[in-house]
């Protein structure tokens, strides 16, 4: 079962993971999306749905 690390982000106070636990190519996505999202250019909505799915299916293993 994987186990996940939270942390809260001191910019918006929601726990997010904590990417020291992930792979280097992993850490510079999460930072992109989240400079995009600063910035008003990513849309979560359009990847709800997926988001939701693979959440469930990590949850459940």
């Amino acid at each position: 079962m994987n186990s996940f690390n939270w942390q809260e982000d001191m910019d918006t106070g929601i726990a997010v993971l904590d990417m020291d636990d992930q792979p280097p190519i992993r850490r510079k996505k999460v930072r992109e999306i989240r400079r995009q999202l600063r910035q008003g250019r990513y849309s979560v909505a359009d990847r709800l749905d997926v988001v939701v799915e693979r959440l469930l299916e990590a949850l459940n293993r």
